[in-house]
C-alpha cells in the first residue's frame, strides 16, 4: 500500500515536471520573440512550480525514508534511485511501473536542463548583441553602422 502512495506522489511529480518543461518552452518562445510581459508571467509561474516541486520532493524523500525503515532497507540516501536499487536486492516488490516512471522522470529532468541551457545561450547572445550595439553607437559617427562588422 505504501508503495502505491509513493507511486502516486511520483506520478504527480512527473506531471509537475512535464508542466515545468512546457513553461520553459514558453519561456524560450518569449525570449525569442522579445516578449517581456510573457517572459515575466512565465517566470512567476515557474517560481510557483519550483516551490511545489521542492515541497513534493521533500514529501517523497520522507516517504522513502519511512518505507526503508519499515522494510529494513539500507539506503545511501533518501533518493529514488537508491530506494529502487535496495528493493531490487530484496526482490520483495514488483518494480516495473516504478522503474519506468523513474526513467521517464529522469528523461524529463534531462530535457528541462537541455532547454534551460538553450535559454541561457539565447539570453547571453542577446546580451552580447546589445553590448555590441551600444559599443557601435558610442564610437565616432564617421562611419556608417551598416558598414561595420557585427
Amino acid at each position: 500500500m505504501e508503495l502505491n502512495s509513493l507511486f502516486n506522489e511520483l506520478k504527480f511529480q512527473h506531471e509537475l515536471l512535464q508542466r515545468l518543461l512546457d513553461l520553459i518552452f514558453l519561456q524560450q518562445t518569449a525570449i525569442i520573440n522579445n516578449d517581456i510581459k510573457s517572459l515575466e508571467e512565465v517566470l512567476q509561474k515557474e517560481g510557483a512550480f519550483f516551490n511545489e516541486i521542492e515541497a513534493r520532493q521533500k514529501l517523497i524523500s520522507n516517504m522513502i525514508s519511512e518505507m526503508a525503515v519499515k522494510n529494513s532497507l539500507r539506503l545511501k540516501s533518501n533518493n529514488l534511485t537508491d530506494f529502487i536499487d535496495a528493493l531490487k536486492i530484496k526482490n520483495e516488490f514488483k518494480l516495473g511501473k516504478l522503474i519506468k516512471l523513474h526513467e521517464s522522470m529522469k528523461n524529463l529532468v534531462y530535457q528541462i536542463i537541455k532547454v534551460n541551457n538553450q535559454n541561457k545561450l539565447l539570453i547571453n547572445q542577446a546580451k552580447n548583441f546589445v553590448k555590441e550595439l551600444i559599443a557601435i553607437f558610442m564610437r565616432s559617427n564617421k562611419s556608417a553602422i551598416l558598414d561595420r562588422k557585427i
